[in-house]
């Protein structure tokens, strides 16, 4: 994972993605759930591939269709806010 880096950078061939730090998926994240965005579209499609597989994870575990997703995807950001803190 890419929390302790500024930047990483994954070659995907032709096309090359920038990985966010937790730092800035935090920011994402939030900004995400006070926008208009589709019911399908993926809250991590712009964080990079490892930031986006960990929160699939995370959801996969824990989201159950029992709070509205925009509520549990604020659980994450502060899970991922209580782990910076932490060290």
């Amino acid at each position: 994972m890419c929390g302790n880096v500024e930047t990483e950078r994954r070659d995907l061939g032709d096309i090359v993605m920038k990985e966010m730090t937790d730092r800035e998926v935090i920011k994402h994240l939030r900004n995400y759930v006070k926008s208009n965005h589709g019911l399908f579209s993926w809250s991590t499609d712009a964080c990079g591939y490892d930031q986006h597989i960990k929160f699939v994870k995370y959801r996969n575990k824990y989201f159950k269709g029992d709070i509205d997703f925009n509520e549990f995807i604020l659980g994450y950001v502060d899970k991922l806010e209580k782990e910076k803190q932490n060290g």
